[in-house]
């Protein structure tokens, strides 16, 4: 291979690398700013008072802190850039999932799904 298209196909792995970074990290926010504020109306819309609303959110923020526990490992099992594409593609199932459940334990379960999936995206992103 020549030098010039070593040097082409690296900055076109470098670019993709960072587009993926930078998607990852905009998939973060995001989903940590509008999902958290609209599950905490859907749970009201439950019927749930106050005080059930933030145990229940509290679920995520549970996954989040338990997502230490299995990012290290993906990493390790799969590279970082599939690791982001797996994790990436089950936070948004379980983001699409929370939209169509009625019942508070599985809206429960798939928040503390999301933070955990949310967690390892954000642990490996930020490493």
């Amino acid at each position: 291979m020549s030098f010039q298209f070593k040097q082409k196909l690296l900055t076109q792995d470098v670019f993709h690398n960072f587009c993926l970074l930078t998607l990852a990290i905009a998939m973060i926010g995001f989903s940590m700013g509008i999902i958290l504020p609209l599950s905490a109306l859907k749970l009201t819309s439950f019927g749930l008072d106050s005080f059930e609303v933030g145990l229940l959110i509290a679920a995520h923020a549970f996954g989040l802190f338990s997502a230490i526990l299995i990012s290290e490992k993906s990493v390790k099992k799969y590279n970082s850039k599939k690791t982001i594409q797996i994790f990436s593609m089950v936070c948004s199932i379980f983001a699409f999932g929370m939209n169509y459940t009625d019942t508070t334990v599985l809206f429960g379960l798939m928040l503390f799904g999301f933070g955990l999936s949310i967690g390892v995206l954000f642990n490996v992103v930020e490493a």
